[in-house]
């Protein structure tokens, strides 16, 4: 049986993260589907953490962990905008059950247009910084 307590701080961000976009009212997924019209998915497409050891043998890593989405929809411009804004503005405060998070910053965000008729569709992107501390052997 796996140890699920012993879980990598970054994941237990990541389905945070899924519960809270789950809870705005959007549909969180692992692949696109296509005809969904005005609805948004949103797709966390790569997260991944770095770690700087702090100094004098310490078992605790300054952690940076970086989580790439992707937001879609066919015709939701304004849905696909306001949801970048409201992931910007996350607070560590909403993550505070699971893991002490210093800041959080967003670092870049990105829309795109296909325009072929057959399949028209909006992705945004958007990459969040998470900073916290990580004790190993906790």
């Amino acid at each position: 049986m796996v140890n699920t307590s012993r879980m990598m701080p970054g994941l237990k961000v990541k389905r945070k993260l899924e519960d809270i976009i789950d809870g705005w009212g959007f549909k969180v997924v692992d692949q696109f589907t296509a005809g969904v019209q005005d609805n948004i998915q949103v797709w966390i497409t790569n997260f991944n953490e770095d770690y700087e050891p702090l100094p004098l043998n310490n078992k605790t890593l300054n952690t940076t962990l970086t989580v790439e989405l992707a937001i879609f929809t066919e015709t939701n411009e304004s849905g696909v905008n306001n949801l970048m804004y409201d992931l910007i503005d996350l607070t560590p405060d909403m993550f505070a059950d699971i893991v002490r998070i210093n800041k959080i910053n967003p670092l870049n965000t990105d829309t795109t247009y296909n325009t072929d008729s057959s399949d028209g569709h909006i992705i945004g992107t958007i990459t969040l910084e998470f900073n916290y501390l990580f004790t190993r052997g906790a």
